[in-house]
Formats: structure tokens, C-alpha cells, sequence
């Protein structure tokens, strides 16, 4: 055998035979987060409007002739009162949270 071809020879050898070293593992911890909304029901007061037509009548006497006449005209309008009433509303609720994951080398 060729005196460089058996020296390239036994230093493979060598390196194949030889212990691995333990090297220190190199860790970290990633972070991703997850985020979920559900429904949260709440009791509110708020304000109720309610309207109702209202006709409001006018007369006025006029003369024909030798005679009276009255002629009255009718207009309508809104009357409205303001209530305080006690109503479930729903409102969105989103949360989120951190999710570690470690990833060694």
C-alpha cells in the first residue's frame, strides 16, 4: 500500500473510532400566541323612546250671510315620552394568550 494512501487511511480510521463529544445543547423558547372572541351577554339600561300621534283640532266661527259657520281643521303631531328599560346586550370578548414552544439545537 502507498505510504500517503495508508496514512489518509488510518486518519479516517481514527476519526471514525474516536468518541463523539457531547456538546452542550443550545435551547430557547419561542413564543406564538393564540387568540379565541366569544359572546359575553350584559345587562344595560338604556333609554326607550315611545311616540304616539296626537290630532289637535282649531275652529274658527266664520259668517255666511246671516248665519254662523264653523270650520275646524285637524293637524296632526307627535307626543313622546323617554323611558329608562333594562335590555341584554351582547359584546364581543377577545383574549389572547402566549403558547411557549422550546426548540433545542
Amino acid at each position: 500500500m502507498n505510504q500517503k494512501l495508508f496514512a489518509i487511511f488510518c486518519l479516517l480510521n481514527l476519526t471514525l473510532l474516536q468518541p463523539t463529544v457531547a456538546r452542550p445543547e443550545r435551547c430557547s423558547t419561542l413564543y406564538h400566541s393564540e387568540c379565541g372572541t366569544s359572546q359575553k351577554e350584559m345587562e344595560v339600561e338604556e333609554d326607550k323612546v315611545i311616540c304616539n300621534t296626537v290630532y289637535d283640532t282649531k275652529c274658527e266661527e266664520s259668517n255666511v250671510g246671516y248665519s254662523k259657520k264653523e270650520k275646524c281643521s285637524k293637524w296632526p303631531r307627535e307626543e313622546c315620552t323617554v323611558t329608562r328599560v333594562t335590555v341584554t346586550k351582547t359584546i364581543p370578548d377577545t383574549r389572547c394568550q402566549k403558547i411557549p414552544t422550546r426548540i433545542c439545537l
